[in-house]
């Protein structure tokens, strides 16, 4: 289990556009045990003036269809791209089809890459976990020497060899012989 301190070892700092360009939002990507947690803050485009309160929304990562992170044009617009299987996940997030764009500062890129790159690893860690715990998927030790094993292993015949002094068609198309 990881500690409080390596928690905020993986938490990084984001920027959402978007609400139909009357909202900007900024907020922290913080990747816990089991989900993706996303704070944030909304404020008005125009002034800045009016501001949300922090909402928090929890991202279960069984949800999560994919995680990339894209340098953006000219590497200068670093951004973590989450894909999800559904959008009730993602109610109040401005979104296009259940992909969420998260923009990092410059700075933070390297953050962001890392962040992905554990999100990703969980995701693999889990689904491995989920696999081996299918009965039908697993392969036992007495499974590897039964006789039906041993016996298509014994079917698989290899081709024949082409008897010496046989002709044979090269891949120009022309024959030679075989010595």
């Amino acid at each position: 289990m990881e500690t409080t301190s390596s928690l905020l070892q993986w938490s990084v700092p984001v920027k959402m556009s978007g609400w139909g360009g009357f909202a900007d939002g900024v907020g922290m990507l913080i990747l816990s045990a089991d989900q993706l947690v996303l704070e944030y803050q909304t404020k008005d485009s125009l002034l800045g003036v009016l501001r949300s309160g922090v909402k928090r929304v929890l991202l279960p990562m069984d949800m999560l269809s994919e995680v990339r992170f894209s340098q953006g044009f000219l590497w200068l617009d670093p951004n973590i791209q989450l894909q999800f299987m559904t959008m009730l996940e993602l109610a109040g997030l401005d979104m296009d089809s259940g992909t969420v764009k998260l923009s990092v500062r410059w700075r933070d890129r390297k953050r962001a890459m890392a962040l992905v790159s554990k999100v990703s690893h969980r995701r693999a860690s889990q689904l491995h976990d989920r696999l081996v715990d299918v009965p039908e998927l697993r392969v036992t030790e007495s499974d590897l020497h039964t006789e039906s094993t041993t016996a298509s292993a014994k079917a698989i015949t290899p081709p024949p060899l082409t008897p010496p002094g046989a002709s044979t068609t090269t891949t120009r198309g022309t024959q030679r012989e075989i010595e």
